[in-house]
């Protein structure tokens, strides 16, 4: 027997059981070992400590109640948004690395999306052990009754999740990761809305929410229920139920639709099919990011080719063209449309608390997770011809957010707000935005944009669960950052703001260009 015989049929069993369950499962771990989507779990022990921590602070109950009570931020805020990422983070891999050419292989793809499906669940299975685990062993440690409340509501908040897992794999296939977390954000709303309506058996995305009202023992606003209550008294079976058939469902549906197909062609280097899109392999180099393209290279400063006579406003001009093409700006202007929208019916206080509790936080969070992506793959080459675009970059999203605070003014005004207090709000609005910008800008540098998006969706629900609550007149309104306008509404909280809102920029500023700097040393 020759050596290329004995190579051939090792080949040929390499292939067999590559393409049994546990070949496919094992590929599937062996690709969460190297990617962003092995760290998602503890996200859910953020969670878990940040609720134990307020339950601490605020709750004058005893028993593990209090304690429930704050798990309404993730199960009425958050819940959609993280388990989204979960699973756009995984559509995302698998579009950056053309699905590992299984496609090509004698591997069924319904296994392999199964097996995708199978391990997102188990992640889940861990984020909410986390999450859960962490506010019980609290409850065991400060002697609370009720403790194995919390495990109940931990594992029904678990079987919730798979349908919304499935759901969003399919969107996020079909659309990619930043269209589905908008999307998500709007299922949750929607869900939270009607979760005590009384047709919420016929809505499926309020169906996750409505099986914890009773075991979390609150209202869908969180706010708990009262003694006698039908919600109280409500079991569990029918919600189950529902879920359980929706899971399965929507699995099914994850696992047969295929989504984009991948061939075995070369890729087309002009051309950027995910949202994380920065493999300087396949980039190319826009001149207008450099801004210098037509100038002769005078002097070396350093390692950089630095161009004659080009200031920071040349150079940002030029930025802006790129990034005038990212999803960032119709985002922007749809944004605008909405606050005036809002302001020809409502009053003042509706286009600023939209304002400050949806649109600021989320925005800002995620404008760096769009923007990134359009100059990372030529950064090498433009930060080489000119080290202004460093700041250039940073530049424009705070003018941007500058613009936004400004129009989000203006609609406060028509809508018939004072204008001390609109005025106090657009410096609030713009600092506020800029500051979380330039962390998100640091997070998605650094750990990629599932980080950025986690602590987007983390920031913008604890910010409206304190800032919109009795909450905010508590010190704890120094913990919700993102709702400061809202929130510093006396002359001492807003002397107190700007002063934090300064130094917290300047600290986050020097962050983010060091991470830029570093991306540049990684390569």
């Amino acid at each position: 027997m020759t050596g290329a015989t004995i190579h051939a049929r090792s080949r040929a069993r390499h292939l067999a059981r590559a393409g049994t369950w546990p070949g496919v499962i094992r590929a599937e771990l062996i690709r969460l070992k190297s990617s962003a989507l092995q760290w998602f779990p503890l996200i859910g022990l953020l969670i878990g400590l940040l609720s134990s921590t307020f339950s601490l602070w605020s709750s004058g109950a005893h028993d593990a109640s209090g304690i429930l009570s704050w798990q309404a931020m993730y199960i009425t805020g958050m819940a959609a948004p993280i388990l989204a990422l979960l699973a756009g983070l995984a559509e995302t891999r698998e579009k950056k690395a053309r699905y590992g050419g299984t496609n090509l292989r004698p591997v069924s793809p319904i296994k392999t999306r199964a097996a995708r499906l199978m391990v997102l669940i188990a992640l889940s299975a861990v984020f909410h052990l986390l999450n859960f685990g962490v506010a019980w062993l609290y409850a065991v440690a400060d002697y609370r009754a009720g403790a194995g409340t919390i495990l109940s509501a931990g594992a029904l908040s678990w079987i919730g999740s798979i349908s919304t897992i499935a759901l969003f794999s399919i969107v996020a296939r079909v659309t990619g990761m930043i269209p589905a977390l908008l999307v998500a954000v709007v299922y949750q709303v929607a869900g939270t809305l009607t979760a005590e309506a009384s047709w919420w058996w016929a809505f499926p995305p309020a169906w996750p929410v409505r099986l914890l009202l009773p075991t979390l023992g609150i209202h869908s606003n969180a706010v708990p229920l009262e003694t006698g209550h039908p919600l109280a008294e409500e079991s569990p079976v029918a919600g189950l139920a529902l879920n359980l058939a929706f899971a399965v469902v929507t699995v099914g549906l994850a696992v047969a639709l295929r989504g984009q197909r991948v061939t075995g062609k070369r890729p087309n280097p002009h051309r950027r099919d995910s949202d994380d899109g920065d493999d300087p392999k396949h980039a190319t180099v826009d001149p207008s990011v450099t801004g210098l393209s037509h100038h002769p290279v005078v002097h070396i400063r350093g390692e950089h080719n630095v161009r004659e006579n080009q200031s920071l406003l040349n150079v940002l001009a030029a930025v802006h063209r790129p990034l005038s093409r990212t999803a960032a700006t119709p985002l922007a202007i749809t944004a605008v449309v909405l606050v005036y929208a809002v302001a020809l019916i409502y009053p003042p206080g509706y286009v600023s608390g939209l304002y400050t509790f949806a649109i600021l936080p989320l925005g800002a969070g995620l404008l760096p997770v769009m923007t990134w992506s359009a100059l990372s793959g030529a950064w090498p080459i433009a930060v080489t011809e000119n080290h202004r675009i460093r700041g250039a970059y940073l530049a424009w999203q705070a003018i941007l957010l500058l613009l936004l605070a400004v129009g989000t003014g203006g609609a406060h005004l028509l809508a018939g707000g004072d204008l001390t207090q609109t005025a106090r709000m657009v410096v609030l609005w713009a600092l506020t935005g800029i500051l979380l910008t330039m962390v998100s800008t640091a997070l998605r540098i650094r750990f990629g944009s599932g980080v950025a998006i986690a602590a987007t969706v983390l920031w913008t629900v604890v910010s409206a669960t304190l800032g919109g609550d009795v909450l905010a007149e508590t010190v704890l309104w120094l913990v919700a950052v993102p709702s400061w306008p809202e929130t510093a509404d006396t002359a001492a909280r807003f002397v107190i703001a700007i002063v934090l809102q300064a130094l917290l920029i300047s600290g986050s500023t020097v962050w983010a260009t060091r991470e830029i700097r570093g991306s540049e040393r990684r390569g």
